[in-house]
This record gives C-alpha cells, structure tokens and sequence, in this order.
C-alpha cells in the first residue's frame, strides 16, 4: 500500500504531455487537475487496505476477494511500462514483447485459477464441486500451496486444451465459468500465436527475400553469360543492400524523414571539412595545385574515399607536397596514412584501391 501511495503523491509533480498541442505541461495546478479528473478516484480505491475496506463496508460487500481484485486497476500501469519498454532503443523489441506475452499467459492463467478455487469453496455444497472429486471432502485441510497448485494446473489444462479428463466441473457454476473461460481461451490463444508469428516472421521474411533475390541474380547471370567480374559486383551489390536493411541503416529514408534544418545540420557536420578540401581544390589553394587535375569523392558504406588526381607520378616532390596540403586542409594527423597509386597501374591491376603505394 505505501508505494502505491507514493506513487500517487508523486503523480502530481510528473508532466504530462497534452494530446490537443503536443506540449509538455509542467504546471503543478494543471497537473492536479488533470489527474484528479481521471485516475485519482480509482487510484485512491484501489489502494485502500483490503482489511479497511471489509470493515466499512455493508455486509453483503465484505468479501475479502473482491476488494483485493480492486488492486487490479494498477494492471494498467504494468500496460504502460510495457508500452515505453518497446519503444526504448536500449531494450530489445523481441524480448520485450515475449516477456509481455509470458506475463499475460501467466496471469490469465493465475485469475482462472482463482476463480476455479472460489467458486467450490463458496459453493453452498462442499461435496458437490470439483475440488471434492479431487481432493476429498477435506481439501480445506489440504496444505494452501496444494490447493493453489491444483487450481493453476486445471487452469493450465483448460487453456492449452489437453483436458486429461481427471479435472472436470461438477456443479452448473463450474459449468458456466468454465465454458466462458474455454471461449475466453480462444481468443487469447490466437492473440499469443499471431504475436509469435509477427516476431518470427519479422526475423525471418527479410532472409527469405534476400536469398530470392540472389537466386534470381545468379539465375540472370548465368542464363546471359555474365563475366564473373560483373557477376561478383551484382552479388556484392545485393549483399550490402541486404546489410543495410538488415541493420536498420537505410540513410535516404532517415534523411527523408527529418526536417531540413537537421538534415542540413547533419550535412554539415558530416562533409564540411571535405567540402572544404574540394574549393581548396578549386581556390588553388594547395601547394603545386597546378598538377591536381581531378578530384572524386565516393560515398561507401564502410569508408568515404576522396581520390584526388594529380598530373605527374613521377614527380615524387609535388605528390608529397600535395599529400601535406591535403592533411592540413582536413586537418588529418601528421601520422596519417594516404595511399597514392599511379594512373598505368590502376589500368594494370583493373581496379584503384588494390596494390597502392603507401605514401605516408
């Protein structure tokens, strides 16, 4: 009882968010009123001792078990937590919801029961009801962690439908209770099987598309006749898709979906220093910027990579030169290494990264 009293002081000193303007409000007079015309009252309720309430209460109401299922109306905030946990990035989306998943099956299957345990031990007839059949005339003696096993063990049955038969209503209030709660079941076991296949499926269907897809790809290849040169860049090229989806990492849908001043903030935290290399470029700005002939900058998944072309391999002076500009320009450690390959090699060995020389 005391931490649900805290927590209902300290509920008038939390902000809340207004649904009209989307504004967090934070003034202590809005948040009283707000809460004192919604949960108050049934936050007070169901926090009052369960012993209290018998006392004050008409004697056809005192039923301990009744006023206990009043803390029930904090369920909702178990509802809550659940809901801000699946959307915190620092938690994982599966176990979440497969922990939400367990704690509904467990209470349901808890409340069920409960209430198969109070409808025979309130039956007005004692050898009439299931517990009798099962345990005797005497089950009132039997030990509280026996009667509640058996009653979890009914209810468990029941939901999974295995009915063994050596548990079965014997009096019409067994009978009405357990043919609502065998409808009830209906319902939540396709609720737990259609969650359990969105979370498998989600896994799974972004694999299967995949391998279709590169079947289809190699398919292609080889009904044209491909070179395997052409075939490696098209599998390459499908294979870094797939990890970009795979990993959450689609940048154009992100970028897209921000405001232009972030996305314009981000541009400039990310390409600015080399952005400014490039009008160096253009400024001549560079020591024997007379040589640069070209420059390329190549936006990669792993690495960004600036090429810039220069006129004469030979001339070992100004490719040093330039490799200095460059690092002061970008402002790169002196330690910082650059590779630098020459325009014939590259047309040898087909490709501009393989085989460089490392320039320091």
């Amino acid at each position: 009882m005391d931490f649900f009293a805290l927590d209902i002081v300290l509920t008038f000193f939390v902000a809340y968010l207004d649904k009209a303007t989307y504004l967090l409000i934070d003034d202590l007079k809005n948040i009283a009123w707000k809460y004192g015309s919604s949960w108050l009252v049934l936050d007070i309720i169901s926090t009052i001792p369960s012993e209290l309430a018998r006392k004050i209460s008409p004697r056809p109401l005192r039923s301990y078990g009744l006023f206990n299922m009043l803390r029930l109306w904090h369920l909702r905030r178990v509802s809550a937590l659940f809901s801000r946990l699946e959307k915190d990035k620092n938690c994982n989306y599966f176990w979440v919801r497969c922990a939400q998943l367990i704690c509904v099956t467990l209470f349901s299957v808890h409340c069920a029961g409960y209430f198969y345990y109070r409808i025979a031990a309130k039956y007005h007839d004692p050898g009439k009801t299931w517990l009798s059949e099962s345990m005797g005339d005497n089950f009132h003696e039997q030990s509280l962690s026996i009667r509640y096993v058996t009653s979890i063990y009914w209810s468990i049955t029941t939901l999974t439908t295995v009915g063994y038969g050596d548990l079965h209503p014997v009096n019409t209030q067994e009978m009405i209770f357990d043919t609502f709660y065998m409808l009830f079941n209906l319902g939540l076991t396709a609720y737990l099987i259609r969650n359990m296949k969105n979370l498998v499926v989600h896994g799974t269907s972004r694999t299967r598309i995949f391998r279709d897809t590169i079947k289809a790809a190699s398919s292609f290849a080889q009904r044209n006749q491909l070179p395997p040169r052409l075939q490696d860049q098209m599998l390459a090229h499908l294979c870094l898709k797939y990890r970009i989806d795979s990993e959450g990492l689609q940048q154009q849908e992100t970028l897209d979906s921000l405001p232009k001043a972030i996305r314009s903030s981000i541009s400039h935290y990310l390409f600015y220093s080399i952005t400014d290399n490039v009008l160096a470029l253009v400024g001549d700005q560079l020591d024997y910027g007379d040589n640069v002939c070209g420059a390329v900058l190549s936006i990669r998944f792993n690495e960004d990579i600036l090429s810039v072309w220069n006129c004469n391999a030979s001339d070992h002076q100004s490719v040093m030169a330039l490799r200095d500009s460059i690092k002061r320009h970008l402002k790169l450690p002196h330690s910082y290494v650059m590779e630098y390959k020459p325009h014939n090699a590259s047309l040898r060995d087909n490709s501009s990264y393989r085989n460089t020389w490392l320039r320091g």
